[in-house]
């Protein structure tokens, strides 16, 4: 068996899909994009319609922001951002989820990416700031690329080191 879609636009502003997947769900997705660099989208599916959420998505120049709220009694609410376009080289991200049940964020973090010309340095913190990676790749040559990165559970102490090169002998064969 297979998954049936069946996509539908009656607009340049619009689009709605639906879908039946091999367990008989259905699914169902609406797309509202008639505000600038806005879109809109609502997802819900059948039996279970508390399983659906409604997403924001707004994107311009190296900016981008989204948000989505599960559509329940109790909602979860996820929101996001990056940016890309204040410093030459330099993408931030952030990321937060708050769920209404509990009252608590369960999730939050932060990610920073600089890259110069063939050099990538990356710094990530994760689960709710328990999880903290540091790395850096540099692609030497056509053939040569080597790459590090440390990652620190802080709640249990251990951290581990990790890196690797790759050398490009021909171009069907290479060496990790």
């Amino acid at each position: 068996m297979h998954d049936v879609k069946v996509s539908f636009k009656p607009s340049d502003v619009l689009a709605v899909e639906a879908k039946v997947d091999t367990s008989g769900k259905l699914s169902f997705k609406v797309d509202y994009t008639e505000i600038q660099n806005v879109k809109v989208t609502a997802n819900t599916s059948l039996p279970d319609v508390t399983a659906g959420d409604l997403e924001l998505n707004y994107a311009a120049g190296g900016s981008s922001f989204a948000t989505s709220a599960t559509l329940s009694a109790a909602p979860k609410f996820l929101v996001s951002a990056s940016n890309s376009s204040y410093v030459k080289g330099l993408t931030a991200a952030v990321e937060m989820s708050f769920d209404a049940a509990s009252g608590a964020w369960t999730k939050y973090g932060v990610a920073a990416m600089f890259k110069q010309g063939d050099l990538t340095g990356t710094a990530v913190a994760t689960d709710k700031f328990d999880t903290v990676k540091v790395g850096m790749a540099h692609q030497y040559s056509d053939a040569f690329a080597w790459a590090a990165e440390y990652v620190k559970k802080l709640s249990r102490g251990d951290g581990s080191f990790t890196i690797g090169t790759s050398y490009k002998m021909d171009n069907s064969s290479s060496i990790k």
